[in-house]
């Protein structure tokens, strides 16, 4: 976890030096390959620090001082929260899906005439 936030520091770094050279969008491959990496490694970092909480909270249930049913939450509500905050996640999921599919689908509607009339006048101008 710690290594991969090292890592997207130093990519946000030779982004902006890269952007700083180019004086615009850096077009270089292995700075791409690298960003497009990082989309993956932010939730391995975040499972990752997950997975260090949780085993750190139950170090008496790991050498068998305790059985893991007997650390375990009595507290109410919990399978409220977790039903909870599972719809909020399938929610957040839908949502995304429909605003990657709205976006990919092309121009809007609305703003087609204007985006064709742009597009004449360039090539006018390059003509």
């Amino acid at each position: 976890m710690v290594g991969i936030g090292f890592f997207l520091a130093a990519l946000i770094g030779w982004f902006w030096i890269a952007f700083w050279r180019s004086r615009g969008t850096p077009t270089g491959r292995w700075l791409l390959r690298a960003t497009t990496l990082s989309g993956f490694l932010g939730f391995i970092a975040i499972e990752c620090g997950w997975m260090v909480t949780e085993f750190g909270r139950q170090p008496w249930v790991i050498q068998g001082v305790m059985l893991t049913d007997n650390g375990s939450s009595p507290a109410l509500g919990v399978l409220g929260g977790f039903y909870g905050f599972s719809l909020l996640y399938v929610l957040l999921a839908a949502t995304l899906i429909w605003l990657l599919k709205r976006i990919s689908t092309g121009v809007p509607p609305e703003l087609r005439d204007e985006v064709e009339r742009h597009t004449e006048e360039e090539v006018a101008h390059v003509s």
